[in-house]
Parts: structure tokens; sequence; C-alpha cells
């Protein structure tokens, strides 16, 4: 133990030596050499309260960052921009773009996120070889250390140290799959609490008397279902793509459109001839009363060579509804939804989604979704921020292959009214989860293996499950969930109910196996018999599945 002790002193004594040489460019000075990349906007704008001008980037009020390559003989630290985005893009619940006399008090999905200034930030950089990101917060007076400072995901095992002088360095091994981690810091998280101790609740703060959902004193009966920080702040490092790799188009030849920074042209983009468009490294801007549709022509969309782009839609109100003027308007066919305004009801689109090293941020709003995957797509090594469905698998003939290694760093869920999980397939729309006769025997889902899937903190439960056709070898494995909350919230219970077609006829239900699954650190099995709805893993499972042999817990 002592030797341990003094290695690690002595360890940390090399690195502030190492610190203290090391040079911190002046100005926005950044990083163009051949083992790392950086960017700064001198249109920043720092202002977490309402929307940014017209041209402007929003940049964090609360984080500054600065990278070093550790290939470069000097030692020296560029400036990252770190971006930052606001629920509601400082808006307020408002009806129509732009007009802050328009208020509604219809549901947006954004409880008190406003009220208490919850805010996201990120910065992103390309690397070829191992990095350091030195992390600065402005006007902080706080003492921090790197022992005040968690990574999550916790298991990527990044080194952590600081400065003595407030400064926080983390320590990024270079990965051709590239690195996402959030950094947070102990005396900035906000603990989200319920309004009750049921299952129908909505999150409540003390913080705001005239704002929502305030209650003068939270007590003990208000139930603890998520800590999160108050100002997350995202890294990003990711490898410089492949020309060749990435399938990136010569922006020189006429089949190519080129669209530089500013505002977007988006008539034009709907009319014409060419094959590629191709976007400028930069900001591109379009107003909250239009968004992008290509030309019939194009079959290939690039967002820069470098393929590192920070897209934000919180100018857009919620439910932006094409047909209606953008203006908060609920259609599952109009309103806007990725990648096209308008989907015709039983039509699968054309498109495949083929995406790498995709960060998604800033989902305030309820519905905002992750990526849908149709037929013949393929996502990888990416993060999300949803304020719903994440890994959307919706269309037919799909192919999910081993989805795994997902690490869930945050969840939190005010009420038990939906599907508060990590595997999730609802009821369809038209009907009631009451309504337990909607099934489709004629279908099946087979060969599907979920594993290697871990999630911190307070949280969801392991699955929700409506059987609407049949299972056939079903594999959910190493799967691991950190704390569940309160249980009278209900939120916990994992559901695989017996679902019929109209006439009667059960879906049938084979080879659903759940492995080395574990509810803090305890190993949940039938042999144990702490599977249950009202034991250590909450599992709600038909008792004819568990009886015949249908599903496993081993």
């Amino acid at each position: 133990m002592w030797v341990r002790c003094l290695a690690l002193f002595t360890a940390a004594s090399l690195w502030t030596s190492t610190i203290a040489a090391d040079v911190t460019v002046p100005g926005n000075e950044t990083a163009d050499i051949d083992s790392l990349k950086t960017w700064w906007h001198n249109t920043g704008e720092t202002n977490y309260k309402t929307p940014v001008q017209g041209g402007n980037v929003r940049q964090s009020h609360v984080y500054l960052a600065w990278v070093k390559s550790t290939a470069e003989s000097i030692d020296t630290y560029y400036n990252s921009f770190v971006y930052e985005t606001i629920p509601r893009n400082g808006q307020g619940n408002i009806v129509i773009p732009g007009d802050p006399s328009s208020g509604t008090t219809t549901d947006d999905g954004v409880t008190i996120e406003a009220a208490v200034w919850i805010t996201m930030a990120w910065t992103q950089f390309l690397y070829t070889s191992d990095a350091w990101v030195k992390i600065s917060r402005r006007g902080s007076t706080a003492n921090v250390t790197a022992a005040d400072v968690i990574i999550r995901p916790s298991n990527l095992g990044l080194e952590v140290i600081d400065d003595g002088e407030n400064n926080i360095y983390v320590f990024v091994p270079y990965s051709d799959a590239g690195v996402r981690f959030s950094v947070e810091f102990q005396d900035n998280l906000y603990t989200y609490r319920d309004s009750c101790n049921t299952t129908e609740c909505e999150f409540v703060q003390d913080w705001v008397s005239d704002g929502p959902y305030y209650i003068p004193e939270l007590t003990d009966d208000n139930a603890i279902t998520g800590i999160e920080p108050r100002d997350a702040l995202l890294i990003f490092a990711s490898p410089p793509p492949s020309p060749t790799a990435d399938f990136v188009p010569d922006r020189s030849v006429p089949e190519t459109y080129v669209v530089y920074p500013g505002d977007v042209p988006v008539s034009d983009l709907a009319s014409i001839t060419n094959v590629n468009v191709y976007f400028m490294p930069g900001v591109h801007e379009m107003a909250a009363t239009e968004h992008l549709m290509l030309s019939s022509s194009v079959n290939w969309r690039v967002q820069s060579k470098r393929r590192v782009s920070a897209s934000s839609g919180e100018k857009y109100v919620y439910q932006a509804n094409t047909a209606g003027g953008y203006t908060n308007m609920d259609s599952n066919g109009e309103s806007l939804r990725i990648w096209s305004g308008h989907s015709t009801s039983g039509k699968q689109q054309t498109f495949t989604l083929t995406s790498w090293d995709y960060k998604q941020v800033g989902a305030f709003f309820g519905q905002t979704d992750g990526t849908t995957l149709y037929s013949g797509s393929n996502i990888h090594d990416v993060f999300y921020h949803s304020g719903d469905d994440t890994i959307k698998v919706y269309g037919s003939e799909i192919t999910v292959r081993d989805p795994d290694g997902i690490e869930v760093i945050h969840m939190r869920y005010s009420s038990n009214g939906s599907h508060p999980s990590i595997i999730g397939a609802n009821q369809v729309y038209e009907y009631a989860e009451t309504e337990t006769d909607t099934a489709d025997p004629s279908l099946t889902v087979r060969n599907v293996t979920f594993q290697n899937i871990r999630a911190q903190g307070v949280g969801g439960n392991l699955m929700r499950i409506v059987p609407l056709t049949n299972y056939e070898g079903v594999l959910i494995e190493n799967v691991s969930l950190e704390q569940f909350s309160v249980r009278t919230t209900g939120i916990y219970r994992s559901e695989l109910p017996v679902w019929t077609d109209g006439s009667g006829q059960p879906i049938s239900m084979s080879g659903f196996v759940i492995s080395n699954f574990n509810v803090g650190g305890v190993q949940i099995t039938q042999a144990a018999n702490n599977h249950g709805p009202n034991d250590a893993g909450g599992l709600n499972i038909a008792y004819e599945y568990l009886a015949d042999g249908s599903v496993t817990i081993i």
C-alpha cells in the first residue's frame, strides 16, 4: 500500500512539472498540424438565456478548452471552440417561430430544464496521435482538483490530472473509432426529483419560485430519478477521415454543388441537377421557417471533407410543421422529422443510412429521437443525447447484428407513463397498451442479440416489450444497471406480457434468453429466485413464458 501511494504521488509530481512547461497559445489560435486539427468561431456568442444573433454561434458560458498533441515536439495547447445548446433556444414554449407572444402550455417535453438553466456544451477535434485536453471554467473560484471530476463512460479509464490552478487535463489515447466522453464536475451536478412517489409524476424544482413545477421545499417524498450535470461538457475526439474511405466527392467537378458558409440556398438546393452536395467548413444557417429538401438528382451529401460538424435545430419550435408555417402543430406527416419533412403512411423511405462517429446533442425537446435505421442501414461508434427513442429499428427487412458495447451514461424518467427502458418495443400507435389482441403471428423477430450494455447512475429498467410478433432466438447478455429509482414510481419494472391476435391466438415465444444480467452488482437469475417484479431484478415476465422455458434467466 505504501509503495502504491508513493508511485501515484511521484507520477502526479512528474505530470505537474510537465504541465508547468506547457504553452497555451494566445488569442484564438487553433491547431492545423498533421497530428491535430481544432476549430474556432470569431462569431461566438456567450449567451445561455436567449436566442443568439443571426450568424453567431452559441459559445459555452462555462467552459474553455485547449488541446495538445503528444506527437508535437513543442508542448503547445491550442484553442478548441466549446459550443453550447440550451432548452428551446431561450425562446420559451412558443407556437410561432420568433414570436415570444405565442406562448403555449402544451407539453413539449421540457419540464424544469429551462427554468433551472440546464445547458449542454461540447468541443471536438481531429487527431492522429494521443492528446491532452485542458479544461477551465470561466470565472470559477472553486478549488477544483482531478478528484472532483468524473469521466463517463467510466470504463474508458481516461487519466485525469490537475495543475493546482483549477485547470483539469484529460489524456485521450488515439483510437481509429474516435473517443466520445462526458466530463463531469461534482460541484455542477443537478438532482432531478419527482413531484410524488407514484407512477404518474413530473420533475419538480425549488430554484425559481415563478418557474414551472416549483415547490418551496424538496423532501424525501420527492423521489430522486436522475443525477446529471447542470452544465454538461462533452469531448469528441475523431480520427481524420480518408477521402477514399469516406467517398468524398471532388468538389471541383460539375457534378458537385458547393455550399459555402452563411445562409443556406434552400430553394436552389431543391431544384439543382447536381449529383453531389458539398458543404464547406464553417457555419451554415437556415431560418426557423425553412428546412433543407434536396433535389431528386442528389444521391450524396457531404458536410465538408473533414466530416466534423455540429448540427443544431434549436431555432425551430417544437414539432415545426412544414405545412403550417413551421408552427408548433403536431403531425406525423408534416412535422419535421429526421431526413424528411414529409412521410407517407405505410411507405418506407428509399434511402439508407451509413453513419459512424456521429454525435447528437441538445435533445431537450420530447420526441427528439436518435437515428432511424431503414433497410440496409448501418451505424457504429456514435454518441446520442435523445429525448425519446434512440436507436430505432422501425422498418421491415431489417437485420440487427449484435448491438453491443453500449454505454448509457445517464437516464432519467419523470414518470412510468411510457417505456422507461433500455430495450423497448411499444404497442402500435393506434391502440392502447391495455388492448392485448393487436399482434400479428404471421411475423417473427428472429436471432437478435443485445450484449455488453452498461447503464450508469439512477435509471430505468431493462426492457419493456409488447410482443406484436413471434419472438425466436433473442439473447440479452451481459447487461449491468447501476441503480433503480424509488420503486413506488414503477419505473424500475420490466414487462414482457402475453399478446394475441384479434382471434385470441397468442404469439409464439421461444429461445428468449436473459444472461448475466445484474442490478447494483447483484446477478439476476431464476435459480436465485430474485428476478420477479417485486425482487431485485424487477422483471415482470408472463408466467407462461417462464413456466415452459420460452424465456430463461440465467
